[in-house]
C-alpha cells in the first residue's frame, strides 16, 4: 500500500520535473517483480512459518515486500546517484535512508516470523533483476 503511493508520487514528481522517460522504467520494475513475486508464489506454493508474531496468510515464497522493496526504492536510489544538481550531503542521506529502509523491510519480515530467510533473499534477487531490466531501458542519452 504504501509502496504503491510512493511509486505514484514518484511518477508525478518525474512528471513536474520533466524527467518523464523514468515513469515507464518504474512501473515496469514494480509491475514486473509484482507478477514474478505472484506467479512464483503460486507456482511454489511454500507454506509461511509456523511461528509467526504477526498472522499473513497466503505463500511465503518469494517475499512481495522483499521484492517491491528493491524495486522501488532501489530505482529511486539509482535516480538520486544520478541527479548530479543535488547537494551532496542531501544525496548521500537520502540513499543511506533508502537503503537502509531496503534492509529494515526484509528483517522485519523474518522479525515477524511472515518470511523464511530464503524468502526475502529470493524477493531481493527477483526486483534486482527487474531493477536491472528497468534501468536498461532507462539507459542514459548518448
Amino acid at each position: 500500500m504504501i509502496a504503491g503511493g510512493v511509486a505514484v508520487l514518484s511518477a508525478i514528481s518525474f512528471y513536474i520535473h520533466n524527467h518523464t522517460r523514468r515513469i515507464l522504467p518504474l512501473f515496469i520494475a514494480i509491475v514486473g517483480s509484482s507478477a514474478t513475486t505472484y506467479i512464483l508464489k503460486h507456482l511454489i506454493e511454500r507454506a509461511r512459518p509456523i511461528y509467526q508474531l504477526y498472522f499473513e496468510d497466503g505463500f511465503s515464497f518469494p517475499s512481495g515486500h522483499a521484492t517491491t522493496a528493491i524495486a522501488l526504492y532501489g530505482f529511486l536510489i539509482l535516480v538520486i546517484w544520478q541527479h548530479t544538481e543535488s547537494n551532496k550531503k542531501t544525496k548521500y542521506l537520502s540513499i543511506f535512508f533508502l537503503s537502509l529502509l531496503v534492509i529494515l523491510i526484509g528483517v522485519s519480515r523474518l522479525y515477524l516470523g511472515v518470511h523464511h530467510l530464503s524468502d526475502i533473499l529470493v524477493g531481493y534477487l527477483v526486483g534486482f533483476i527487474w531493477l536491472s531490466i528497468s534501468l536498461a531501458i532507462l539507459k542514459p542519452k548518448s
